[in-house]
């Protein structure tokens, strides 16, 4: 189900760009037009391959920067803790948010792809040469950007820093 929702997005949102350009009469096409995909959901993907092809594309557009909010209420019920961690699967570091970020940290403990275990302490496992090899599930998650939520009550809050930093970025990149 999330594969088709990207592909449809992506065809949406290039409508959008296109309509954008005819209405501005700039050849461009909207080129200057920034475009933010907030998808939220549990971060549990079984296309995990055909998906990052797909998100990929979607990145390749000038412009569209999609974020994955992923609801992970077990690390809150397991832990008793409320936070937010933020990272970017494209490995950057220094400061976490839209523009960039780093892994959330977390102990990976043996095994734990069930629905009650977290984002942060799942693995997952391919086979390399007829020999099993384990990764943490977060090292090969197919969005660019993303931010695991541990408390529901945090949401509006982390929604209002992310569109901070994504104007944010946007005003310094222009």
């Amino acid at each position: 189900p999330m594969l088709q929702l990207v592909e449809a997005v992506q065809h949406l949102l290039e409508v959008a760009r296109h309509r954008v350009g005819a209405q501005g009469g700039s050849s461009s096409g909207g080129s200057d037009l920034r475009q933010l995909l907030l998808v939220l959901g549990d971060g549990r993907f079984h296309e995990k391959e055909a998906l990052l092809g797909a998100v990929r594309r979607l990145v390749e557009v000038q412009g569209v920067c999609p974020v994955f909010i992923a609801l992970d209420t077990a690390a809150a019920s397991s832990s008793g803790g409320a936070g937010v961690g933020v990272g970017s699967s494209a490995g950057t570091s220094g400061s976490a948010g839209v523009g960039g970020g780093s892994r959330p940290s977390s102990s990976s403990s043996g095994a734990g792809a069930g629905q009650g275990s977290s984002l942060l302490d799942m693995q997952s496992v391919k086979f390399v040469g007829g020999k099993p090899v384990f990764e943490r599930y977060m090292d090969s998650f197919p969005f660019p950007y993303y931010i695991v939520l541990r408390d529901i009550a945090a949401l509006p809050a982390t929604l209002a820093d992310l569109l901070r930093q994504w104007f944010e970025l946007n005003a310094s990149s222009s």
